[in-house]
């Protein structure tokens, strides 16, 4: 009926498999993808049971985390893939829970190795990020340097169309008058 049950440790599920009435008189079985092992009876983890009418129920009982994964409800060559979910046991002690040694140690590792790989992720960035910075200081660095020399370029060459204009505007010497007529063709 569900595709997937979750259960603490220790607990029990019940999964509920319908089936058609074609199906009513054929093999029926409970089995785990990971080791392919299946269950067609009774025994001290599984308790199977078929009404023969179409639903077969499957009881889990006494559940370790070790039982976590993928199940199926087989009819001959029909599945019905479910997946088990069973959660740490937690035990209460005052305001703090406590869970099960091994799953913290467990825990613990892999926040520690997963936090110095992300250190040594951040120091394979530092040599990118600084050679990204000084290209950045050399290109700002030769932008100014450029405008720098535009302007005084530019400067120097409206000097010099001044003085050429002048040159031609004003008489060679104070004393001598010019003049200036139009010239005819």
């Amino acid at each position: 009926m569900s595709s997937s049950v979750t259960v603490d440790e220790g607990g029990n599920i019940s999964v509920q498999c319908l089936y058609t009435s074609t199906y009513n008189n054929k093999h029926k079985q409970w089995c785990r993808y990971k080791d392919q092992s299946c269950y067609t009876s009774q025994n001290a983890l599984v308790e199977i049971s078929d009404d023969r009418k179409g639903s077969l129920t499957v009881v889990m009982s006494g559940l370790m985390k070790s039982d976590s994964g993928w199940y199926y409800c087989s009819v001959e060559d029909f599945h019905a893939p479910v997946q088990l979910t069973v959660n740490v046991a937690k035990v209460s002690v005052g305001d703090v829970q406590v869970t099960d040694k091994f799953s913290v140690t467990e825990t613990t590792t892999a926040l520690t190795t997963e936090s110095t790989s992300r250190q040594y992720d951040d120091l394979k960035i530092w040599p990118l990020l600084i050679a990204l910075l000084l290209l950045l200081i050399l290109v700002t660095v030769t932008s100014v340097i450029l405008r720098n020399k535009h302007r005084e370029n530019n400067n120097h060459i409206s000097n010099v169309k001044r003085e050429k204009v002048s040159d031609e505007c004003e008489p060679a010497h104070a004393e001598e008058t010019v003049i200036y007529s139009p010239v005819r063709e």
